[in-house]
């Protein structure tokens, strides 16, 4: 298995294993929500949805940081963890407030 168990690797292995699960529990692989998805994992799932889509793609241009932004706000409660977005939001408005 490439996930297989490394030494002081736990936390990035349980990262890479729940940031697909989704807050209402239609994520994967294991289909969990709410407070069962590792708090880790709900923290990466908005970072990578937010990196996602405002990175080019072979398939697609990037999207504008609005965008994402709207997109994550439009998840929250379904697809991420409010508690997780609040934060991201902080961090974004304030970084966009300091650009």
């Amino acid at each position: 298995m490439i996930r297989a168990p490394l030494p002081g690797m736990e936390d990035v292995l349980l990262a890479a294993s729940s940031h697909h699960e989704r807050w209402d529990g239609s994520g994967y692989p294991k289909g969990l929500k709410r407070e069962e998805i590792p708090f880790i994992g709900r923290i990466i799932a908005v970072a990578d949805v937010f990196d996602a889509m405002t990175s080019d793609r072979v398939y697609r241009n990037s999207l504008s940081s609005e965008a994402a932004r709207k997109f994550i706000i439009d998840g929250t409660g379904v697809l991420f963890c409010p508690t997780c977005v609040e934060a991201f939001l902080k961090w974004y408005d304030g970084f966009k407030g300091g650009a």
